[in-house]
């Protein structure tokens, strides 16, 4: 939302031969320099795109001298004065609805009171004079926050000034200037409503299908900043690259200061070759708050290494409080595939996994590989019986320590592979306080003898160590309290 102050205006242009009425309503946002981004130095121009609004008009003269009154339906749109002016073409999700508007001169975006206004999601608007189009992705219905773009005289798109500390991101083509202007993935940004990111729309054509450029890939780079969610949702996430690239995900890469929180991803579909995963496919740094419900797939057909997770794919930072929900997979060579992660060199806190995980070596509810896991519950399905080997309830192979940790999925495994409740293989690390069902006598695949504990009737969160109850303030704080191992299976206090 724009800041600092608003006024609702309604105008009302006449023309005397005709009667013709141009009008725009509502909205107004202070167009400012993008602080640190040397590319965005100037721009000038803002545009309000917010739901229909139903306002009375005078359309013509009575014989009082007055105006007689209508009603139309009007898109609360503005801009600032002296920005890109000219027409443009508002463009819907139903590619046969368009608006036609002209930008005046005055920040006012006109067009005739007898068009009959489209009622679907803005997909795009195009400033005709210039030939530009930028993605918006946003629903239009009442009550949903306004659309704001920043444009300068050349109707080019550039962030908006910081609010807190944090730029705003509104629209697809927001998110997606992180790619491209100098310095960008080294700031600090957050989502203000959900967005559409419209890969895979039910519409038969191929034009309503966009394929998103994950941040970062297009240098090459990690990111370095803060992307704050917010908690708002991020719907058709679609990348299709099933050749060559890694690493993939909504994050390409996230360096070790890089920081994504409070993101979630509602629905879409995923696909790349190595390093593969919904909210990145590498990250060193910290992910925090973030789902995943996506389907999330690597489709390398030769070698080994695909690192498929549903949050991120291969994991050397945090993973806290997060959880997957979407179908993983690899395929009949992948390695390392987990419904939160896929190869895990450091922490994994607090997580939990729903989805379906299925790959061909080293498959775990939570992570194929993994050092420290603590506190995390995998209730999917893991495993294929014709192909995997190493299937573990949470992880498949332990690099680390495992603790307080429960599974309740049924485990596949190839014949004559190793499959535990818990963990499928052990190449180090120890395990404690963990829990399972529907997986033979064995916490560890191939181990000697049970290391840990089946269901019991002295299961619950509270009873010991990382078993404690809280707000995921810290050690020992991270599960629901009330829940057991009865009717209501052990939660995270975020659920």
């Amino acid at each position: 939302m724009p800041v600092n102050f608003r006024e609702d205006i309604m105008s009302i242009k006449l023309k005397k031969s005709d009667l013709v009425i141009a009008s725009a309503v509502t909205a107004l946002i202070l167009a400012a320099v993008l602080a640190g981004l040397a590319a965005c130095q100037n721009p000038v121009t803002g545009i309000d795109l917010d739901a229909p609004k139903t306002q009375g008009l005078d359309t013509g003269p009575t014989t009082n001298g007055g105006y007689r009154a209508a009603t139309l339906t009007v898109p609360n749109f503005r801009t600032v004065p002296g920005g890109y002016t000219g027409p443009a073409r508002i463009t819907y999700y139903n590619y046969s609805d368009t608006l036609y508007v002209t930008v005046t001169a005055a920040g006012l975006l006109e067009y005739p009171p007898s068009r009959t206004l489209p009622t679907g999601s803005i997909k795009s608007i195009t400033l005709t004079d210039v030939n530009k189009t930028h993605l918006i992705g946003r629903l239009a219905q009442s009550g949903a926050p306004l659309i704001v773009l920043n444009l300068d005289t050349g109707g080019d798109l550039h962030f908006r000034p910081a609010v807190s500390g944090s730029i705003p991101i509104g629209t697809y083509a927001e998110f997606q200037l992180i790619n491209t202007v100098s310095g960008a993935l080294g700031g600090a940004y957050k989502q203000e409503a959900d967005l559409d990111l419209m890969g895979g729309m039910t519409m038969s054509s191929l034009w309503d299908i966009i394929a998103w450029t994950p941040v970062g890939a297009a240098s090459g780079s990690a990111f370095i900043g803060t992307y704050d969610g917010n908690g708002k949702k991020l719907l058709r996430l679609q990348i299709n690259t099933p050749g060559s690239a890694s690493p993939v995900g909504l994050f390409s890469q996230v360096g070790s200061t890089g920081v994504i929180k409070n993101v979630g991803i509602e629905s879409g579909a995923v696909v790349g070759n190595n390093n593969v995963g919904g909210v990145a496919g590498i990250s060193a740094g910290s992910i925090t708050a973030c789902y995943n419900n996506a389907s999330v797939k690597g489709s390398r057909v030769s070698g080994t290494g695909n690192n498929v997770g549903g949050v991120v794919g291969t994991n050397s930072g945090t993973i806290f409080a997060c959880y997957n929900s979407g179908t993983v997979s690899g395929n009949e060579s992948s390695e390392f595939t987990g419904g939160v992660a896929g190869i895990s060199t450091g922490n994994i806190t607090a997580c939990y996994n729903t989805g379906m995980v299925a790959g061909f070596e080293f498959i775990g509810g939570v992570a194929g590989t993994a050092g420290n896991i603590t506190a995390c519950y995998n209730t999917g399905t893991v495993g294929d019986s014709t192909v995997s080997n190493k299937v573990g309830g949470v992880v498949g192979v332990m690099t680390g320590n495992i603790t307080a940790c429960y599974n309740t999925g049924t485990v596949f495994v190839q014949r004559g592979g190793l499959a535990g409740g818990v963990a499928g293989s052990r190449q180090s690390g120890s395990m404690a306080n963990c829990y399972w069902k529907g997986t033979g006598t064995q916490a560890i695949g191939g181990a000697s003898g049970s290391t840990s504990n089946s269901f019991g009737a002295y299961f619950s969160p509270g009873s010991s160590g990382e078993w404690g109850t809280g707000n995921g303030s810290g050690s020992g704080t991270y599960w629901m309290s009330g829940t057991t191992n009865g009717a209501q299976l052990p939660r995270l206090w975020f659920e």
